[in-house]
């Protein structure tokens, strides 16, 4: 019988790699890793990362894997030939190690079943239920290493398997954090302790180690822990699983771990554009400086972030002096756009930009990383060389195709219009008396001229194209 069993283990296990290794391989198809050094480098860097994300303190649970042995002559009940480890109460928790003289009691085929450690060589087991002994109970006690320290927090970890020969399988296992030690607790029953921690994860099963974590937060004194189910039979969820000859549910415990978590500790320079929000999202910054942020994690420590900013700022302003419009921000890259659809205008990439056409323009200025788009500036003064007339004075369209105005924003006694090719040669001139829009055509053929506008003591000069 016993061959056979450890035969259908082996089978399982088997079982088991071959299903665990296909996720992996998919999991690597799904990355494009099909070479083996690739393959490695990206385990590397899963493990990295999930080891850094946070920060534990040494393991406060004495020979937690149950490695070291006083003796390896062992009976029944010998959990304390575990070093540190001991029974609390009138029950029998089993050691089991490889090293064992006993058969009942050796890793990893024993009285109970065939189980390999979780690592290593030994483990202990402890009755969680037993059908024909109403709250009959196993537990394992042991003294931490130092007492917890108040309002820390503490990562707890262990690792279950449900024992081959037993008929039942449950989730009620529990830990229990006390000042002082339990030891002495007469009998095999229930001890009525309020547990801090309880496992929350599926029945255990025969096959794998389920992991039993938790995050528990200290109040100062806690110095002893005990394992087991604190739980009455009437509260213990009891599954039935198969037909072994135990009419009980019998399991193994491994790799038992409690680690203080502690808070890390980080810098970040960063420049950033006008803003900055720090990574917890608490907070918006427009100024450079030195800032704080806490990010807690969901096992209670804390990352805490120095954030050495720089904000870069961008002076939008621009400067109109007519038709040219200039940058305030020096020593930046430029490009000016039209505003009619906002698309940038070819070439116009200098600090200035002088319109050839009136409408309305912008400009995105670029700096040290940054970029910002200025608003819309209007010029209405294409062509106009020199004018006394200030920004009163709009001629349109310009460039034309023949017929223009001119709008002299206000309506004088008298203005005189001259026309002239570029070599001063009089086209045409003509005399207007209380006008303000002048409606003008040129005859002549396509090309350049200069338009001379009087009134008064004011006069203008504007270069009009004629397409």
């Amino acid at each position: 019988m016993d061959n056979e069993l450890i035969e259908r283990r082996r089978f399982e296990l088997d079982k088991f790699v071959e299903k665990s290794f296909s996720v992996i391989v998919d999991f690597v198809d799904r990355l494009g890793i099909n070479n083996p050094m690739r393959l490695f480098k990206a385990y590397i860097i899963v493990t990295l990362f999930s080891i850094s994300s946070f920060c534990y303190g040494q393991n406060l649970v004495p020979n937690g894997d149950f490695e070291i042995v006083t003796s390896c002559i062992l009976s029944f009940g010998d959990i304390d030939h575990a070093v540190d480890w001991t029974s609390p109460s009138g029950g029998s928790p089993d050691y089991f190690n490889s090293c064992s003289n006993n058969s009942n009691l050796v890793v990893p085929s024993n009285y109970w079943g065939i189980q390999l450690a979780n690592s290593g060589n030994a483990y202990a087991g402890m009755l969680l239920y037993q059908e024909s002994i109403p709250e009959n109970r196993e537990y394992i006690s042991v003294q931490l290493s130092d007492t917890l320290e108040a309002d820390s927090s503490y990562r707890f970890k262990m690792y279950v398997n449900r024992c081959d020969k037993s008929q039942y399988s449950t989730d009620d296992i529990q830990i229990y954090l006390s000042d002082t030690t339990l030891a002495g607790q007469i009998g095999y029953n229930v001890i009525p302790k309020p547990f801090q921690l309880s496992y929350t994860g599926p029945i255990f099963d025969s096959l794998s180690w389920s992991l039993f974590e938790g995050t528990y937060t200290a109040n100062g004194t806690e110095a002893y822990i005990t394992i087991g189910n604190f739980k009455n039979d009437s509260l213990t969820n009891i599954v039935s699983v198969n037909n072994g000859p135990q009419s009980n549910a019998f399991v193994y415990v491994d790799n038992i771990s409690l680690n203080k978590i502690s808070s890390t500790f980080s810098s970040l320079t960063v420049t950033s554009c006008e803003t900055y929000t720090i990574p917890s999202g608490n907070e918006t910054h427009s100024i450079s400086g030195v800032y704080m942020d806490t990010i807690p994690n969901y096992l209670g420590a804390d990352s805490i972030i120095t954030i050495n900013l720089t904000i870069t700022s961008i002076n939008t302003s621009v400067t109109e002096a007519g038709a040219i419009l200039s940058a305030d921000e020096a020593g930046a890259t430029y490009q000016w756009l039209d505003c009619s659809d906002m698309t940038p205008i070819s070439g116009a990439i200098s600090q200035s930009f002088t319109a050839t056409v009136n409408g309305d323009y912008a400009v995105i200025v670029s700096s040290n990383g940054c970029s910002d788009t200025s608003t819309c500036y209007t010029v209405k003064v294409v062509g106009i060389i020199e004018s006394d007339f200030s920004n009163e004075l709009i001629i349109y369209p310009n460039p034309t195709n023949g017929n223009f105005s001119i709008d002299l924003g206000d309506n004088y006694p008298t203005t005189l219009i001259t026309l002239t090719d570029l070599n001063g040669k009089v086209i045409q001139s003509k005399l207007y008396s209380n006008e303000q829009l002048l409606n003008l055509k040129i005859k002549e053929s396509a090309g350049v001229y200069l338009l001379v506008v009087e009134s008064g003591d004011k006069k203008a000069i504007i270069r009009l194209i004629k397409e």
